[in-house]
């Protein structure tokens, strides 16, 4: 599990030859599981969407981040200009955990149906930045594919991509307010980084 900050706080990642948890067949890892990385690694564009329905009916329409992010399970919107004592006393439906200072993460589902940590960092000002980790993938490659995955389902295809690190790509959301990256980074071995960030927003 990995979260990265505006200051790029990094936790490394299970490196792909280690597996903590197994993989359950209904998982969104599964239909991923059995891939391997030969080259450059490139974005499944046609994944097998049976084993794993990404969204109920419901969900048809993108996420708007302008205001705050939408978790699925519990059903909570947390907005940007929450601040850490508002978050504290009013979304105890999370569960949450105090890592340290500004920084509290739970258990939750969200990207379109994918179960995961998230990480919620607070600035002066209110929440600022949101960090997507541990969806159970037992490596880099099954993880990278399910992230993205969902990241497409929830914000539709990315604004700009670029090569990156590690032979993997480097993927950016750019919306009103808020933006979002998925990408891999060199940290005592690959390790993966999903990113919502508050951005501040442009006059008009």
């Amino acid at each position: 599990m990995c979260f990265a900050s505006s200051v790029r706080l990094r936790v490394p990642r299970v490196r792909a030859s280690q597996s903590l948890l197994s993989i359950d067949e209904k998982s969104p890892c599964h239909s991923f599981a059995r891939k391997k990385a030969n080259g450059r690694r490139k974005v499944a564009t046609s994944p097998d969407f049976n084993t794993c329905p990404l969204q109920l009916p419901t969900m048809r329409q993108r996420m708007d981040l302008s205001k705050g992010f939408q978790i699925e399970e519990p059903n909570v919107f947390v907005p940007w200009d929450t601040t850490e004592a508002q978050f504290q006393q009013t979304f105890e439906r999370l569960h949450l955990r105090h890592m340290k200072h500004s920084y509290y993460t739970t258990r939750c589902t969200s990207l379109a149906g994918l179960s995961l940590h998230l990480m919620f960092v607070f600035y002066p000002m209110g929440l600022g930045e949101l960090r997507f980790g541990g969806n159970s993938c037992p490596d880099l490659d099954t993880s990278y594919d399910v992230f993205q995955r969902h990241l497409e389902e929830t914000f539709g295809p990315p604004t700009l991509t670029t090569p990156g690190s590690e032979g993997y790509l480097d993927h950016t959301w750019v919306f009103h307010g808020a933006e979002v990256r998925h990408y891999v980074s060199e940290h005592f071995g690959p390790a993966e980084y999903v990113i919502i960030q508050k951005t501040a927003e442009r006059k008009q």
